[in-house]
């Protein structure tokens, strides 16, 4: 692994998590996922009565409809999947473990029986192993300060030679490490593609195909903006 300076995040005016501190999910998630769930019941109940008080429903293309229902029906379980995880997930952090508490149950393990540390890239997610038991979660859950204060404690509690990716993750993530760093070009692009998609569904929300398009194309904009900035 090539040695790349880490005292920068000794810069950052945060101190390292005390015993057993926990982390939840950004409240932003919460909104996100209740303003999707309600904006999409609604649009499922207009979608309903427009059906029954139309006498010409059915001449409405079969196909098309299904395509709608399969885009309406996804983000619903998003919006549902994001609040349940919000009320749910917890990230517990001490010196002597780590607790992950998910949708499904929770994974404890000790600090000192990791055995390898991945730092994955792209969406900020690590891995930690340990015999038998592993955590996953997304660094993008939590407040840039509190993903600070996860990075300093996992670099200065477990062996650096047990760390994998960590090149490609600083780089990925220079603008927690480094506050002020521009976006990369992987960010650019995944900018790039969210913002093409929100056009996507601009498209058949302005073409009459619905206004269940509207709001996911709003979430894709301010999502591209959030990946475009850091946060």
């Amino acid at each position: 692994m090539s040695e790349i300076p880490f005292e920068t995040i000794k810069n950052i005016a945060m101190e390292e998590p005390t015993p057993e501190k926990c982390y939840r999910q950004r409240r932003v998630n919460l909104y996100l996922g209740l303003g999707l769930s309600v904006v999409l019941c609604i649009t499922g109940v207009g979608f309903i009565l427009t059906a029954f008080m139309n006498p010409n429903a059915d001449d409405f293309p079969a196909p098309a409809a299904i395509i709608v229902f399969t885009i309406w029906s996804f983000f619903l379980v998003l919006g549902i999947w994001a609040i349940l995880s919000y009320l749910r997930e917890r990230l517990l952090i001490s010196e002597t473990r780590i607790i992950r508490h998910d949708l499904f149950g929770k994974t404890v393990i000790s600090v000192d029986e990791i055995s390898q540390l991945n730092w994955y890239t792209g969406f900020g997610a690590i891995r930690l192993d340990s015999p038998g038991r592993s955590i996953v979660f997304n660094m993008e859950s939590f407040t840039k300060p509190e993903q600070s204060e996860i990075i300093t404690f996992l670099r200065n509690h477990v062996a650096l030679e047990k760390h994998k990716n960590w090149d490609y993750f600083y780089e990925g993530s220079r603008r927690v490490i480094e506050p002020g760093a521009t976006a990369t070009r992987q960010e650019k692009i995944l900018a790039s593609v969210v913002l093409a998609l929100a056009g996507v569904f601009f498209c058949g929300w302005w073409f009459g195909s619905g206004s269940g398009f509207l709001l996911p194309a709003l979430l894709c904009v301010f999502g591209a903006l959030r990946i475009y900035q850091g946060h």
